[in-house]
């Protein structure tokens, strides 16, 4: 299905389906955007701008040069709006559908484009070999979370792993730590099966990685402590010492 004259927001990140994402809007342009949004009850496209000296519209970055969206995006559904007295918005979004970029222009003061829905492919295989993919993934997706989290310091409260392997799909990359092109190839994946392969593969690496990291820190703080330990002990008179400080009182 083809929809004309799309709003679309190019940025510094990817939008997944059934994901939420928070906006903080303050250039002018998006103002308008996101009004006219509301006032038409339609979405807009979220759009990774593609690497180089053309990323220019991240709100706030101002490098002269013309921005190029990648071709496949996610529609955006406003839910919530928090308006600001300056003007600027708090924006609550869900990501909806994927699309296929047509083409765009920029006879509006942001960007617009004609795009073509683009479904998730069926799922060829099996119902066991399905689910038996969506458990590996989520055993190594709560893996790679509990060293994420041990790494920051912190604890992730009321995040529920879909069963579901579509959802699941599409959870997995909105927290990996990786780069923004390689979330870009997640995203134009076909179909659910294929994506969870592929996340899989990278939710173990990207654990061993993170092993590592945390190995090597612990180590680090470990001898970084012994060492303060030592020079401390430098410090502290001995028992020698001590006698003979008693023995001339």
């Amino acid at each position: 299905m083809v929809v004309n004259d799309v709003p679309l927001f190019p940025l510094n990140t990817v939008l997944f389906p059934q994901m939420i994402f928070p906006l903080h809007i303050f250039e002018p342009r998006y103002r308008l955007m996101v009004s006219e949004c509301l006032k038409n009850n339609t979405p807009f496209g979220v759009l990774l701008l593609q690497a180089g000296p053309e990323v220019t519209e991240v709100e706030g970055l101002d490098v002269p040069g013309e921005p190029v969206p990648y071709k496949v995006g996610t529609l955006a559904k406003i839910t919530e709006v928090v308006k600001l007295e300056d003007g600027r918005m708090l924006v609550t979004t869900v990501g909806t559908e994927r699309f296929r970029l047509i083409n765009y222009r920029r006879d509006k003061a942001y960007m617009t484009g004609d795009i073509e829905i683009w479904p998730e492919g069926n799922i060829v295989d099996s119902s066991a070999v399905l689910n038996g993919l969506v458990s590996q993934v989520h055993t190594a997706f709560e893996a790679y979370l509990k060293v994420l989290m041990e790494l920051a310091g912190k604890q992730i409260e009321g995040l529920e792993i879909p069963a579901d392997p579509m959802v699941l799909s599409y959870l997995v990359p909105n927290w990996l730590q990786i780069a923004n092109d390689n979330k870009q190839k997640l995203l134009e994946i076909d179909a659910a099966s294929e994506r969870l392969r592929e996340e899989n593969l990278i939710l173990q690496s990207e654990t061993e990685f993170l092993r590592r990291i945390k190995e090597q820190a612990e180590l680090e703080a470990e001898t970084g402590q012994n060492d303060r330990e030592k020079e401390a002990g430098l410090r502290k008179p001995g028992r020698y010492e001590l006698g003979e400080r008693f023995s001339k009182n």
